[in-house]
């Protein structure tokens, strides 16, 4: 008997379409529990899009994922090539020549699983992922996805079980196109941060229909070309969202609003898809845990 690959939240106003671990995403960047594909807003409105059109590019990236160690992969600097290494939600990935802000995240061979279970209902779904230990490192993830009205909310809890300290950082990659319309004029996006400046140049350079001005980034036309990557360490400490994106169009809106202050934040995008990024440090010694949320309100 053939099951369906997603669990599927729902309540009045929203639904929201989650990835069972290892289906629709089995690669070695993204953690896999609670991969969001997709959500509808009031039955007529979609958030989520592919980070490519096209089949096979990019890195797999659908919705709403998250991702552990983009920056310090966990224990990737002590193991050698051939040797494994920790991503928590994913298990254990084999080094493999490269460095650690490219190939560490793609197409790595995974040696061990970790062990994911999960559980849900019509408006929650929990996760439970127990990474094996490597090297002194084990860790163990619970998440649970709820919706209530027009908000999703994430709320995690990590422990560090190991023998070794866990020194790393989270984000969502959160790949946005609302009801498909690409990127252009039409959208505008409120941001908590500065970008550097010199990044910033670049990525004008790369891409020049990208405009930042006084927290908001806007665009003078449909983008064309490369992707931008904008970065910044300036984020400013305010009690309401760190980012929230509008599209003229539809007249929606996607905010993200966190428990935490974001050390740093960063935005990346091409014509396709919109990714606004509010990083968390995370340092765990043995037997501690952390928790931390964040919760998405979606408007038209």
């Amino acid at each position: 008997m053939v099951t369906s690959a997603f669990i599927g939240l729902k309540n009045e106003r929203l639904m929201v379409e989650i990835a069972k671990p290892g289906t629709v995403y089995a690669g070695s960047r993204f953690d896999w529990t609670g991969f969001i594909t997709q959500v509808y807003l009031d039955k007529k409105h979609t958030f989520c899009a592919y980070e490519d059109v096209v089949p096979g590019l990019g890195s797999g990236g659908i919705g709403f994922c998250n991702d552990f160690g983009l920056n310090t992969p966990i224990g990737y600097d002590e193991a050698a090539v051939g040797e494994g290494y920790m991503k928590i939600g994913i298990g254990t990935v084999i080094k493999q020549e490269g460095h650690k802000g490219g190939t560490h995240m793609l197409a790595m061979r995974i040696a061990e699983n970790a062990e994911i279970t999960y559980r849900y209902g019509e408006t929650f779904a929990e996760f439970k992922a127990v990474n094996p230990e490597i090297n002194g490192y084990k860790a163990e993830l619970e998440k649970k996805i709820t919706i209530e009205d027009n908000t999703m909310t994430i709320d995690y809890k990590l422990s560090n079980t190991g023998s070794k300290h866990i020194s790393t950082e989270e984000y969502i990659h959160n790949f946005v196109c609302v009801d498909g319309q690409y990127v252009g004029p039409n959208y505008k996006v409120e941001v908590a941060f500065k970008p550097d400046e010199k990044m910033l140049e670049m990525s004008k350079a790369r891409q020049p229909e990208f405009e930042y001005k006084d927290g908001v980034i806007t665009f003078n036309k449909t983008f064309e070309g490369r992707a931008f990557y904008a970065k910044g360490f300036e984020v400013k400490e305010c009690g309401g969202a760190h980012w929230k994106l509008t599209e003229a169009n539809s007249g929606c809106s996607v905010s993200e609003t966190d428990s935490f202050a974001a050390p740093y934040m960063a935005c990346w995008g091409t014509k396709y898809v919109f990714s606004p990024e509010a990083f968390i440090q995370i340092e765990l010694d043995p037997g501690e845990e952390m928790t931390w949320s964040r919760s998405y309100k979606f408007e038209d």
